[in-house]
């Protein structure tokens, strides 16, 4: 009985592990597209903000 009871508590902690390292995952996924989103809503604003005369407005809107 007291094996069947040490298996139920590995069992347990392993499945703790996969979670906490699949929540460290997402969370991770998260902020990198979050910053990723940052990154190109000010790009944008600072294209559409500056008129930079190598860039043509096409070639914006394709960006």
């Amino acid at each position: 009985m007291s094996t069947s009871g040490l298996d139920a508590e590995k069992i347990e902690s392993n499945q703790e592990e996969r979670t906490a390292t699949a929540h460290q995952a997402d969370s991770l996924n998260l902020l990198i597209f979050t910053t990723l989103l940052v990154i190109v809503v000010l790009t944008i604003w600072i294209f559409k903000r500056r008129n930079f005369r190598y860039l043509h407005e096409t070639c914006l809107a394709l960006i």
